[in-house]
């Protein structure tokens, strides 16, 4: 049987859970009886083989008790996954023996039961038919299995003692049939209550850890849920402009992200290009972005002037959460007509500009994050392009990503990297994010990634 832990338990049905830990529990006790079981048959074999007592029928007895300890063995080893070297030879077998562990496991102990006292029939059968009931003591079978299994022990030694019934001796062999009866109706009571409490108190683990897995998946379907609505957020795909070629790319870190852009055309000529990274990520980010584009949405009139889009929506930021919830922000407004740029910032990472030469700038507006709930000093600047100039905004998990050696990636490679780079915007964003993976190697990624590369044409 596959190891087990109760989170995956609560996962399956109560009666499915309580079958799989019994059957789990089944097979570890049954394994350790096959150990005494292969004891005692080497014993047979010494018995049947060099003892002149030694009879034909005991050397075949012992022989078939042999086969039967190393198949139930083998079955056994198999279903607990610890012996797949055996699982070419028992693997059929165990297959079928894995859909019905427990009454398979009950008729190994009655056939084994049998064939000891076959092989002890002229003598020594009476400790058998005291040791069996006692050994199934800690197993988790079902009521009606174990009355049969105990019935089935106690048929045995009356068939046993009629065999050998002889006058002189036939107080002792009642004495055997009478506390045989009361082992078993002992063991089989004990039993019967002891799996009673085990199951009552599976049951009340299960059921406590079902809730929770229950709210766990829950939580984890409105996350995900949560992440299908932040993304459907996001632009599909930048809009079709003559004079402009755009690609974008946004990587959360968890479910929800903490970055944004959009695109918002204005007139025939310009287009506003927006990105913004709220502090950490989670859904708490994702509830602020989602305002933001909100904000954006109602402000897209205004964004002609981005310092006044800004300051509203510091005001937006402050209002939507008690926390203090920082966010940087930075708007690309592009006039075609005016071949001229306008940027503003708040708190945003250096806008990269490259020119068609590979000149490369790092654009740097000094002004606190939205939601500091301080004065904001917000400034403009104005940048005239060319075509083959491109612009480049990005978030800080670009050039704060680290290595397994805790190195950062650093400002400095992504410009370098942008100065570099030839070709169009799709192919800029590849490279970078392409670069930043490759810098990263099997280090997890620690913060959302987003990238926008506008290039002029």
């Amino acid at each position: 049987m596959e190891a087990f832990i109760l989170g995956e338990l609560a996962l399956l049905s109560e009666e499915a859970a309580l079958r799989r830990v019994a059957d789990a529990r089944n097979l570890a006790r049954f394994r350790l009886l096959v150990m005494g079981f292969g004891v005692a048959v080497a014993g047979e074999i010494i018995y049947a083989f060099a003892s002149p007592r030694g009879t034909a029928v005991d050397r075949i007895l012992s022989i078939t008790n042999l086969l039967f300890v190393i198949t139930a063995a083998g079955i056994a080893d198999v279903l607990s996954n610890s012996a797949s070297k055996r699982e070419r030879v028992f693997g059929p077998m165990s297959a079928f023996v894995g859909r019905n562990v427990r009454p398979w496991i009950v008729g190994a102990i009655a056939v084994q039961y049998l064939l000891f006292m076959l092989f002890a029939s002229r003598a020594g059968w009476p400790g058998w038919a005291f040791f069996f009931p006692a050994v199934t003591f800690g197993f988790r079978f079902l009521a009606p299995e174990f009355v049969l299994l105990h019935g089935f022990f106690e048929a045995v030694v009356i068939v046993e003692g009629l065999l050998v019934w002889q006058k002189p001796s036939r107080m002792a062999l009642i004495g055997i049939f009478v506390c045989a009866f009361g082992v078993n109706c002992i063991v089989l009571l004990a039993s019967l209550m002891s799996t009673r409490r085990f199951k009552r108190d599976f049951v009340s683990q299960w059921r406590r850890e079902h809730e929770s897995a229950v709210d766990r998946a829950r939580m984890r379907d409105e996350l995900h849920y949560a992440r299908d609505l932040q993304l459907s957020m996001l632009p599909s795909a930048p809009p079709e402009l003559s004079w402009l070629d755009i690609a974008a790319v946004s990587l959360p870190a968890t479910e929800v992200g903490g970055d944004y852009f959009d695109y918002f055309v204005i007139g025939e000529h310009r287009l506003a290009i927006v990105c913004g990274d709220v502090a950490g990520h989670g859904l708490g980010s994702g509830i602020v972005l989602a305002a933001l584009r909100a904000g954006f949405t109602l402000l897209r009139d205004s964004l002609h002037d981005p310092v006044y889009v800004l300051k509203r929506l510091d005001e937006l930021v402050n209002e939507t959460s008690r926390r203090r919830m920082l966010v940087s922000l930075a708007i690309l407004l592009l006039d075609n007509e005016k071949r001229v740029a306008t940027i503003a910032s708040a708190g945003h990472p250096p806008l990269i500009f490259r020119r068609a030469n590979g000149v490369t700038e790092a654009i740097e507006m000094y002004s606190p994050p939205l939601g500091v709930r301080l004065r904001q000093e917000l400034v403009t600047r104005e940048v005239p392009f060319a075509p083959g100039d491109a612009f480049i905004l990005h978030t800080d998990g670009i050039y704060e990503a680290v290595n397994a050696g805790e190195d950062a990636y650093g400002f400095e490679r992504l410009t370098l990297l942008a100065a570099h780079t030839e070709g169009d915007a799709a192919r800029m964003r590849d490279a970078i994010v392409g670069d930043v993976a490759a810098f990263r190697g099997v280090a997890p990624q620690a913060d959302d990634i987003t990238v926008v590369v506008a290039k002029l044409k």
